[in-house]
């Protein structure tokens, strides 16, 4: 009674002051009892026999095979876009047209000029043949001759002329090479002047999509055309889709920091993901580097190293006991030499 009646005698400030040691002393006094308790009963594991994989895992995201961007050869105004996105699109099928009123009245002026050229070139070959018949000196006939000649280039070049006014006007219809969906149409409206610059559609075949990863160059040595692989997408954790490598590249990405290779990973199950699956989503591909069954094996955390070697503790009291290791991974590793099964490993 007395103690607590001194404590209400008290000012607030040394109250204040007085409870804020006692709540220190007593977390002092926690986390030291906790301390002791982990040094009094450390973390325990047993060696054990069972298969052990080396794995190697590999960021990466989904790319497409067939995935192009299209934009018109000439600049003009739009004059039709038959798609919107999310459509689907057959190959060679017709997706949007340029206005073509100027081009037809181009074409109207160069067939008149072959049809004035072709005109020229009948009557310079009638001049050349009366040269022929009436018996003229061979100088005038080989000077009529070289003029049918030039008129005969003048002709051809009429030709050529409309023949590729038309394919101007082939060029101002626009069609996917592939087949696909429409993911992007930055003019969805015609009447919109555009250039040749532009590529206002996209389209991706969603059949060509494959999965895409970089191996630096320690790693893409382990790595070889049709090796298995397991895939797991950020955006589906609960799917394991299965894959194997098509392709490693020869040379190395370009714009990188370090030397690392495009592997291109050909996904087996795909059908599973059938209308998830997007252009640019995440995830990681493992693959199983080597495997060895019936090993001995313990938890990759209980294995320290010093200058002599690996070693493990096998005693409460710290005894070491230095091993040898075989393949390891994240989480285990094996034991070669040094333990038996069944023995106690401490942390």
């Amino acid at each position: 009674m007395k103690l607590f009646e001194r404590f209400r005698a008290l000012s607030r400030t040394k109250k204040v002051l007085l409870l804020g040691v006692f709540v220190f002393a007593v977390l002092f006094v926690g986390i030291r009892l906790q301390t002791n308790a982990k040094k009094q009963s450390p973390r325990v594991s047993t060696v054990t026999r069972g298969t052990i994989s080396e794995e190697l895992t590999l960021s990466g995201e989904i790319e497409a095979d067939e995935h192009v961007r299209l934009g018109f050869q000439t600049g003009g105004m739009l004059a039709w876009v038959g798609v919107k996105e999310g459509d689907t699109v057959g190959q060679y099928q017709a997706i949007a047209s340029l206005d073509v009123r100027a081009l037809r009245k181009t074409i109207d002026k160069y067939l008149n000029t072959y049809m004035k050229t072709r005109w020229d070139f009948e009557q310079t070959k009638d001049d050349y043949t009366d040269t022929v018949d009436v018996g003229l000196t061979q100088e005038v006939r080989d000077r009529a001759k070289r003029i049918l000649e030039q008129s005969q280039f003048d002709l051809n070049n009429s030709v050529t002329d409309v023949e590729l006014q038309n394919l101007s006007m082939e060029y101002a219809t626009l069609a996917t090479p592939i087949a696909g969906i429409v993911t992007r149409i930055d003019t969805p409206y015609a009447g919109v002047n555009i250039l040749a610059t532009q590529q206002p559609f996209e389209i991706i075949n969603p059949q060509t999509v494959y999965f895409q990863v970089n191996a630096d160059q320690t790693e893409v040595i382990k790595l070889g055309e049709g090796q298995k692989t397991e895939i797991m997408f950020d955006s589906y954790p609960q799917d394991l889709v299965t894959g194997s490598i098509a392709l490693i590249a020869f040379v190395p990405k370009e714009n990188e920091t370090a030397t690392v290779y495009s592997v291109r990973i050909q996904m087996d199950n795909v059908a599973s993901l059938s209308g998830r699956l997007r252009l640019g989503m995440t995830g990681d591909a493992t693959f199983i580097l080597s495997q060895k069954q019936d090993v001995l094996q313990i938890p990759l955390l209980y294995v320290k190293s010093d200058d002599s070697g690996k070693y493990v503790y096998i005693s409460k009291d710290r005894k070491k006991a230095y091993i040898e290791t075989g393949i390891e991974n994240t989480d285990h590793t094996e034991v070669i030499t040094g333990l038996k099964e069944g023995d106690r490993v401490y942390d």
